[in-house]
């Protein structure tokens, strides 16, 4: 299983990004990204625990954007 959409607690998640990969191991995802918003101060962390876990990471992140006043969200 994939999913490329993750938040730790450097953004809005509510994990730690170590925790973060240890659920996604047994939540059966093998592949994953973590796309916090506006920073990857995490990816480190997580880099390193899906290392030693398995699972395939492909960094990212989540970019605010203002659009006609309203944000936007792009990964």
């Amino acid at each position: 299983m994939i999913d490329l959409h993750l938040h730790t607690t450097a953004s809005d998640g509510l994990c730690e990004p170590a925790a973060l990969v240890d659920l996604a191991w047994r939540a059966g995802i093998r592949t994953m990204s973590v796309t916090d918003h506006d920073t990857t101060a995490a990816l480190a962390e997580v880099e390193r625990a899906a290392t030693a876990s398995g699972i395939g990471l492909v960094n990212g992140i989540e970019i605010t954007a203002v659009h006609n006043g309203r944000d936007v969200h792009v990964l």
